[in-house]
């Protein structure tokens, strides 16, 4: 992997200077955290004057990242709650725009998380090295095959 797993303190070029909290390249997700008392969804003045809440803050700091970079998912937390927006399904499920998932009720919802890592089959991986390895042997076998007909 080129890139690091996550990127804390991300800088975006807004009129001010600005940083996305967390940001995971290999899954596209961005997170804001805000601290335990804040209200996940009241819009709060920023430090360019505007009013916007935890999202939009968020999503704000999307629409800078190079489209390479663009995020799938935006989660907001407040070390108590979580809230998970896919940017692919605006509406989301049952018409609601977000997951709320509850600290305490975190176990049991594993599977909506799954989007935080990319699983990679163990399998594919052997393959992969394997292959390597045996392109470098055919290289090497080249080389060595080849000195032999030069002259």
């Amino acid at each position: 992997m080129s890139e690091q797993f996550f990127a804390s303190e991300k800088r975006v070029n807004l009129s001010h200077k600005s940083y996305i909290d967390i940001y995971l390249p290999e899954t596209k997700v961005l997170i804001e955290q805000k601290s335990i008392d804040i209200d996940l969804l009241e819009p709060k003045k920023q430090s360019d004057g505007s009013l916007l809440n935890p999202f939009q803050q968020a999503k704000r700091y999307a629409s800078e990242l190079i489209y390479s970079e663009r995020v799938r998912w935006i989660v907001t937390c407040n070390f108590k709650t979580f809230l998970i927006y896919d940017m692919d399904n605006e509406q989301g499920k049952d018409g609601k725009k977000f997951l709320r998932i509850d600290l305490e009720d975190l176990p049991e919802h594993v599977e909506e998380l799954k989007f935080l890592v990319v699983f990679r089959d163990e399998k594919i991986i052997r393959e992969q090295e394997l292959s390597i390895k045996v392109g470098e042997f055919i290289g090497k076998l080249y080389d060595g095959l080849i000195k032999q007909y030069r002259d």
